[in-house]
């Protein structure tokens, strides 16, 4: 549909139903827990979870690629199609249901209320800048968001088959993990924002930024992408001797330190890099730890729908990451130019950072809480 869109209304449906597709993802987590030895599950998860970062990075590449040859989006549109073709051909050709189905129907209702719940979330952070922190319609919207949400939580404790199964989300021993995923969440979808932004600044007319392409911009993740893959498939032994949530602790703070850098230091093109490569270290560690810690203390039929929920909350977080960068990026503006100040971008460096470190926090915490 993207491919063929000439229009934005079929492009927006086309991007809907990719987000459909994306959603399916957790259950990979699932299958691997059902078909892999317990010893190497942290192994398997973690390289699952590079794939995606390598896929990302290889798609900036591509893309920028294209970018400079063309201005239009279908032929990024046909790549893409033609990428789930294959993946269509490889689930047929290796794929196989060796786990215990439940049963389940759709939680429509529950579906519809937390789109709702996020949406006005979402806006009220976008726009509070525009339309004023304290006016009428940023409060509305933060109350709708917040009865929404509670209306939203009766209806899940109620259904037979809820969306999201609440013990799964805020349980002993879940909500520690989920917490986690959000924080990771929004620190990873925060670099889609700010990097791509930061690099194509030029610094004869903001003063800050590294003057790249688009191209460039997939060039300086390629660091991200040779670490996350290496420290992905060493997490395992890592966790086999410190345990899951030690391991994601470690993760996290890496993360946490990439960005920090960067708040500290980012006028050099090695600054990029060295961001790059510390990023693809904590995520590639805390993304395989991660998706361990949600599943491990669950019966093994509900494999798929922890790795779902957990995966909720974290791109919720990377929704919430998308609006308050881009809140703070449009508040904060350059003397004398229309775009974001560097103080603008070091200020949201520091945020995503303390996220970070506090996911971090949360991990030993639950480590100490848990130590099984």
């Amino acid at each position: 549909m993207c491919a063929v869109s000439g229009t934005l209304p079929v492009l927006i449906a086309g991007r809907a139903l990719q987000g459909v597709s994306v959603a399916m993802i957790p259950l990979a987590i699932g299958m691997i827990r059902d078909t892999f030895p317990p010893e190497r599950v942290t192994t398997a998860i973690g390289i699952v979870s590079a794939t995606m970062g390598v896929g990302g990075s290889a798609g900036m590449i591509v893309t920028g690629l294209i970018a400079a040859r063309t201005p239009s989006h279908h032929p990024v549109f046909w790549i893409a199609a033609a990428l789930a073709a294959a993946g269509l051909v490889l689930v047929a050709a290796t794929a196989r249901d060796v786990g215990v189905r439940a049963g389940g129907r759709p939680d429509l209702p529950g579906a519809a209320l937390l789109a709702c719940w996020l949406v006005c979330l979402l806006l009220a952070i976008s726009q509070g800048n525009a339309w004023g922190w304290a006016s009428a319609g940023v409060l509305g919207l933060f109350g709708a968001a917040a009865a929404l949400c509670a209306v939203w939580v009766a209806v899940e404790r109620r259904v037979r088959a809820p969306m999201v199964r609440l013990n799964l989300l805020v349980g002993a021993r879940s909500l520690s993990a989920n917490v986690v995923s959000a924080l990771l969440g929004f620190s990873m979808f925060a670099a889609f924002t700010l990097i791509a932004g930061f690099v194509q600044a030029r610094p004869e007319e903001v003063g800050y930024g590294l003057g790249g392409s688009v191209l460039d911009v997939g060039l300086y993740m390629l660091p991200s992408t040779v670490t996350m893959l290496v420290f992905s498939a060493m997490a395992g032994r890592i966790a086999a001797r410190l345990g899951p949530a030690h391991t994601l602790a470690i993760g996290s703070a890496f993360a946490g330190l990439c960005y920090a850098w960067l708040a500290v230091s980012n006028t050099h093109v090695y600054d990029m890099l060295a961001f790059s490569a510390i990023q693809g270290i904590g995520f590639g560690i805390a993304y395989a730890a991660l998706g361990t810690l949600a599943v491990r203390h669950v019966p093994m039929d509900q494999s798929g729908i922890a790795s779902g929920i957990n995966s909720l909350v974290r791109t919720t977080g990377g929704s919430v990451a998308g609006a308050v960068t881009a809140s703070i990026l449009a508040g904060r503006a350059a003397a004398g130019t229309g775009a974001p100040g560097l103080g603008a971008y070091e200020l949201c460096f520091w945020i995503v950072s303390a996220g970070a470190a506090l996911a971090a926090l949360i991990a030993v915490a639950h480590a100490l809480r848990h130590p099984g």
